[in-house]
């Protein structure tokens, strides 16, 4: 696997660039916005240019993902490493040399490099693809990755369990967190919930931003999961809204690898599950939406699929899997009613969502 360039000054980051089979650029806007938490991210190293491999010496394919901060890039190329050279090995007999990882907050420009040949398959929760789907109308669902054993997954949303926010109607005029903008579970699908039971949300730009008595502001961390808890347990937020899996299965816990996207700050006890008060649960949606450009080959397309839903039938296979998230395995998903349901059936507050990106980029 070969990753893109990319070039870090403090916490902006500078436009990607993946030369792909073509020797065609990416560049993504990859400026994201200053995390509001005061834990750290982290920085990543500038792995060198890749290189172009010429259309005789095999096919090189191009996996895109969504990340909204440098830290979740890091955090994916570690993921995605083991698996991606696996599935490589798998594919060449059909005639692919390589399978490049590139990324991009900037959903409706993922959309436009799906829509012209430039990345062959995506994957993300159902939110962020439904936003790459939407926008460049190039992809197809092919099936959904269970990953931290889970076929799907929910949101919740929660308050300090000795703060004075005990129930939903306690946040009038307080501020909740939210992860980024294009996450399922710690975004989309609580803000959903809230407008559905009446609420009034009102983006902000920060967290100490005021609140007027009859709204809830919403700002978001640009962080790890672990900064939205913290963010909670600090004061800055009087709720926050992240994945159930999140809560129930991961947090305070020695998860092996399931943690290694986690970044709890360091010299603080963890906080656990039974710290925080639950709000609500929000229903589950797929848990990780894999699309493939409309376009590819046929032949090798197919070849793809079979990959995927195959994999985990090995012991070598499964153990592939087991380092990539973690994942179990991947299921068939045909249709984009399956792949977006509790996406596709928000009506309104969806097409919000999307002219919102769109004013954006």
């Amino acid at each position: 696997m070969i990753r893109e360039t990319r070039v870090t000054v403090g916490k902006t980051w500078a436009a990607c660039t993946l030369v792909g089979l073509a020797l065609t650029s990416l560049n993504c806007d990859r400026s994201y916005p200053e995390e509001e938490s005061p834990s750290t991210t982290g920085t990543s190293s500038t792995p060198a240019a890749p290189q172009a491999v010429a259309p005789e010496k095999g096919i090189t394919l191009v996996w895109g993902t969504i990340a909204d901060n440098p830290q979740e890039e890091e955090d994916k190329d570690h993921e995605h490493g083991a698996f991606l050279a696996h599935m490589t090995e798998h594919l060449r007999k059909y005639g692919v040399a390589d399978i490049k990882l590139v990324y991009c907050h900037n959903p409706k420009e993922m959309g436009e490099w799906i829509r012209e040949g430039k990345v062959d398959i995506f994957d993300e929760s159902p939110f962020g693809a439904y936003l790459v789907h939407r926008f460049g109308g190039a992809d197809e669902p092919i099936g959904n990755r269970w990953k931290n054993g889970n076929e799907k997954f929910g949101s919740v949303i929660f308050s300090k369990k000795d703060g004075p926010i005990k129930t939903l109607d306690d946040l009038k005029g307080k501020m909740i967190v939210f992860r980024g903008d294009t996450s399922t579970a710690n975004y989309f699908r609580p803000k959903v919930f809230l407008v559905r039971q009446g609420y009034k949300l009102v983006e902000k730009k920060s967290w100490d931003d005021p609140v007027a008595p009859d709204e809830i502001g919403y700002y978001f961390s640009w962080a790890s999961r672990d900064s939205e808890v913290e963010a909670v347990m600090d004061g800055r937020a009087a709720a926050g809204g992240v994945s159930d899996e999140f809560v129930d299965m991961l947090l305070g816990r020695d998860t092996g690898p399931a943690g290694s996207a986690r970044h709890p700050r360091s010299g603080v006890a963890q906080t656990k599950k039974e710290d925080l008060r639950i709000l609500a649960r929000i229903p589950p949606v797929l848990r990780r939406v894999v699309t493939i450009r409309k376009s590819l080959d046929p032949t090798l397309k197919a070849a793809i699929k079979d990959y995927f839903l195959k994999v985990h039938e090995t012991p070598e296979g499964a153990a592939v899997m087991a380092t990539f998230g973690p994942s179990t395995r991947f299921s068939a998903v045909d249709t984009d009613e399956d792949a977006y349901q509790g996406i596709l059936d928000q009506g309104e507050l969806l097409e919000q969502e999307v002219q919102r990106f769109d004013a954006m980029h």
